[in-house]
């Protein structure tokens, strides 16, 4: 999540944080094979997926944002990494018990493209086709992973003003998961299972705005300049360019409110959010707000920006949660606040800030009324060196709302088991902002004498809650390639690999290289994948999942060999 304080109308920039916020893991459950190792038979296979909910505590929204339909699409490909080459697509079927998904047998490494709650119609960027096995067969003969990006897109949303919001009312939001197969399709292949479940990320972005501005009504909040369709699955190229824009305003209606779209109650449009397709920063995609101040009806246009002016991107399965934090009289119509074109900060007076939350990475737990978030519960320092808090290592991102509830509070302590010491910082009594989102990176401090046979806790608390994160130090990497295993992993991505861009990857099997980024269909084995080091010290960061549903963060270092 990244608390995102704006200043594009002349007012005083606010703080800027980051957090990132959990994913889930795997499971255990049976594929059926007729006939084991015959390649070209049909084996069966169980599908387990869920989604993180959009937001902690959960509310109301107009679309059904966590459902995630019985009969999803099962996309096959032959191959590793984007070069796999697509090779079926079945959809799932519910047995009545079970979901499940008759796959073509193979003896060669393949991915596996989960597709849930699918539309009718897909359109590859030719006009629409039926989503179903003759189209996708179709459409994607030939294709490779990376190709899905242009010929597997939604259909388009109506050009201009007055398109509908997607997904509204009550319908549920596209969701896709990749699982690699590096063995083949056979009757050891998971796709999820009961306990741990495939994680699914929505093909949408959602939106909501808030008030608390003084003297300021939060009345309606439309968009302009949003991507008409998206990608159901996007590999890691960019956003494509969309089909002309589309415009979540349909005018005035009679009694002077934006008709149509995200009325607010209560000083918040959380009730009814906007959802919208990803997009780059060159989009200008950008809020209308309808609002009354001191009386008066006034109209404003919010940037999707960060505190320096930068526009951002709108990007899949993010929330992005604006907060007004001051206001005064803005546009008095619609026509002015839009005559600023494709400019998405025309000068007006209102102050705001954005926390845009990453729902496929990070460990909540909640009360109810509030939450508090840790990006890891684990963190591992493959690492010989002191760290400093100077060093600017960040064991954990740390992020709640009590503050909103009246919680003043959240308190970081620290605790060694074993030799050494170990600090964070900052700690102690820390204030929480009471009318937004507080998050705080925890950097760490450990001296040489906290070795390997050390362990540190830091101990988190606001409210009624508390999370705990364990801190170890390990070896660090050989200067041999090589590997480092985690035997009860899910899922892993490398974070940073430093300044070298290949040398930290992933394995499933600690031979082949997968990438940077690997979801297993159950829980076992992930690698770190590290090649040999001739020049000088190397560093990187890795995220795990694991089995149990908490997330490790290591820091690695890799040792080098010092020319003759």
């Amino acid at each position: 999540m990244t608390a995102l304080w704006c200043r594009p109308f002349g007012m005083a920039a606010l703080a800027a944080a980051v957090l990132t916020m959990a994913a889930c893991a795997r499971e255990e459950a049976g594929g059926i094979p007729p006939r084991p190792g015959d390649p070209g038979a049909k084996v069966r296979i169980e599908i387990h997926t869920d989604a993180d909910s959009f937001a902690r505590p959960v509310s109301k929204a107009l679309a059904d944002e966590d459902a995630v339909g019985d009969t999803p699409w099962v996309l096959v490909f032959t191959g590793t990494g984007d070069n796999a080459v697509f090779s079926e697509a079945v959809e799932a079927q519910y047995t009545g018990t079970a979901t499940v998904a008759e796959l073509t047998e193979t003896t060669v490494p393949g991915r596996i493209l989960v597709i849930a709650n699918a539309g009718s119609q897909f359109d590859p960027g030719s006009g629409p086709v039926n989503f179903d096995a003759a189209g996708l067969a179709s459409v994607l003969a030939g294709a490779k992973v990376a190709d899905l990006n242009e010929r597997l897109r939604t259909v388009p949303l109506a050009a201009g003003f007055g398109a509908a919001v997607p997904y509204v009312p009550a319908r549920a939001i596209p969701m896709t998961g990749m699982v690699e197969a590096p063995d083949g399709i056979n009757r050891y292949t998971r796709i999820g299972t009961a306990i741990n479940k495939l994680p699914l990320r929505r093909i949408a972005a959602k939106v909501t705005v808030s008030s608390t501005a003084p003297g300021f009504e939060l009345l309606a909040v439309g968009a302009i300049y949003v991507n008409r369709n998206g990608s159901y699955y996007r590999s890691g190229g960019p956003i494509l360019k969309p089909y002309g824009f589309a415009h979540y305003l349909s005018g005035m209606s009679g009694d002077g409110s934006m008709g149509g779209y995200s009325p607010a109650e209560d000083n918040t449009t959380a009730g009814s959010p906007l959802y919208m397709f990803e997009s780059d920063p060159w989009g200008n995609t950008s809020l209308i707000v309808q609002g009354r101040y001191e009386g008066n009806t006034y109209f404003y246009r919010l940037a999707f920006c960060d505190p320096d002016q930068n526009l951002l991107s709108v990007e899949r399965n993010r929330y992005y949660s604006f907060t007004i934090r001051s206001a005064a009289p803005g546009y008095l119509t619609l026509e002015e606040v839009l005559g600023g074109g494709s400019d998405p900060m025309p000068p007006a007076n209102i102050d705001y800030g954005i926390v845009v939350t990453d729902l496929s990475s990070h460990e909540i737990v909640d009360n109810g009324a509030y939450y508090l978030g840790v990006s890891n519960s684990r963190f591992e320092a493959h690492t010989d060196d002191p760290l400093t808090v100077a060093g600017g290592i960040v064991a954990v991102t740390v992020t709640t709302d009590a503050g909103l509830r009246g919680v003043p509070l959240m308190t970081v302590g620290t605790n060694v088991s074993g030799a050494g010491t170990m600090t964070v910082s900052p700690s102690g009594d820390i204030p929480l902002d009471p009318s937004g989102t507080t998050t705080v990176g925890l950097k760490i401090a450990m001296d040489t004498g906290f070795g390997t046979a050390s362990e540190g806790t830091v101990t988190i608390r606001t409210g009624t809650l508390t999370r705990t994160v364990t801190v170890r130090r390990l070896a660090p990497f050989n200067a041999a390639a090589g590997t480092y295993l985690w035997p009860s992993a899910v899922a892993a991505k490398v974070e940073s690999p430093g300044d070298e861009d290949r040398w930290l990857t992933l394995s499933l099997n600690g031979v082949v290289s997968v990438g940077k980024e690997v979801v297993r269909g159950d829980a076992g084995e992930l690698y770190a994948f590290f090649t040999r080091n001739n020049s000088y010290f190397r560093y990187g960061v890795v995220y795990v999942s694991m089995a149990d549903r908490s997330r490790t963060k290591a820091y690695v270092k890799q040792r080098y060999y010092a020319p003759n």
